[in-house]
């Protein structure tokens, strides 16, 4: 079965590249699935970008040939495969590769996107992985997409400015073969895809577990929220101790303890 889910899947690699999204919307673009061809996805990795991007036009850092630059691409319908599910599918790929070595306590999906791991030596929660979706839409019916993930595996340095926030999987101590997590990563971004969309919402709002917790808004950094609910498009409610309710869609505006 796993075997099979690959078989969907074209792969691509760059050793240099500006970004693997970019590459991957342009070659789901140029190639042609016919009918009798297995292949439904294009994936691209690199072992470098030189404009590899986060949320909200961040630049990712990344050394070479140590971490896992990754992306798949996607023709699908969007009434089908909603916009607000991309992200939320590769965040539980890489949720499920990370958490074979990261016992669950220790691992965490800071809404909306981002995975977290416990690192004890400073006793506290860093980022390991960050997801991006972007779309390219050709009619109402119809777009390409491309699912971006990050994961930090092998990589030692981190500058200063986020050193405190960054750690990877040889920081953990943890040994692994980058090809075999790729293809792990593939594996479930596939089968994720062919899931019931609502059993995927509700996995990954078990995981992400912000309800109740208190909130501070980056545009308001004096004023207490709490998270109400997660709504089924992933959208947050906040609540304010008048009741009063806010919506948002962005994990960059909030900050929160695990």
């Amino acid at each position: 079965m796993l075997i099979k889910l690959l078989e969907t899947v074209k792969f691509f690699h760059c050793e240099i590249i500006d970004s693997t999204n970019n590459l991957a919307l342009q070659l789901l673009n140029e190639m042609q699935f016919s009918k009798n061809r297995q292949e439904k996805y294009i994936a691209v990795t690199a072992g470098f970008q030189t404009k590899g991007r986060g949320r909200n036009n961040k630049f990712w850092f990344g050394e070479t040939n140590s971490n896992i630059y990754f992306s798949l691409a996607l023709n699908h319908n969007p009434d089908q495969i909603p916009l607000y599910l991309l992200q939320v599918i590769g965040s539980l790929a890489s949720y499920k590769v990370l958490s074979q070595f990261v016992a669950a306590p220790f691992i965490k999906i800071k809404y909306p996107n981002d995975i977290y791991v416990f690192e004890k030596k400073c006793s506290k929660f860093k980022k390991i992985s960050g997801i991006i979706s972007e779309t390219n839409y050709f009619s109402e019916k119809k777009c390409n997409s491309v699912i971006g993930i990050g994961i930090n595996v092998n990589q030692t340095f981190f500058p200063p400015e986020i050193a405190d926030t960054a750690t990877s999987l040889r920081l953990l101590g943890i040994e692994q073969d980058m090809q075999k997590l790729i293809k792990e990563l593939a594996i479930n971004i596939v089968n994720l895809l062919s899931d019931n969309p609502q059993k995927i919402i509700e996995d990954w709002s078990n995981i992400v577990d912000i309800t109740d917790k208190s909130v501070i808004l980056l545009s308001e950094p004096d004023k207490k929220y709490f998270a109400e609910k997660i709504l089924p498009d992933c959208r947050l409610i906040l609540v304010d101790n008048y009741e009063k309710k806010l919506i948002i869609d962005n994990g960059d505006s909030i900050r929160y303890e695990f």
